[in-house]
């Protein structure tokens, strides 16, 4: 009786493990805490770069932002010189069952002049 209880117990922990949802997918979101524009230069967010996973296509993202728009694959932006300053910006990840990932970054536009007449070096 005992044997068969613990072969019970384990068969339905190791067999849970086996048969569960796929690993959670928050660490898998790779989300700058920073993004950097300039007037006239497109920036982009690539779904695919920033969320690893075997098929990004078998998820929805959410991009919550006052600037820029949400593409199939992308998030993308052109700001122009009145665009300048600071935005919030926020991704949501949803699959089939909800949401599966989610973080936040700052959209910084700046001139497109920044820095001239400074001595700059890296």
């Amino acid at each position: 009786m005992k044997t068969k209880l613990l072969f019970i117990l384990l068969c339905s922990f190791f067999g849970g493990m086996f048969l569960s949802a796929a690993p959670k997918m928050q660490d898998r979101l790779i989300m700058p805490e920073a993004i950097y524009a300039v007037p006239g230069i497109e920036t982009n967010i690539y779904y695919r770069n920033i969320f690893l996973t075997i098929n990004p296509k078998n998820f929805i993202y959410d991009v919550k932002c006052k600037k820029g728009r949400c593409d199939e694959r992308r998030w993308r932006f052109t700001p122009k010189k009145e665009d300048v300053g600071t935005y919030d910006l926020s991704l949501k990840i949803y699959d089939d069952y909800g949401l599966v990932a989610e973080g936040k970054s700052k959209l910084i536009v700046s001139p497109a002049d920044a820095g001239k007449g400074k001595n700059i070096s890296l």
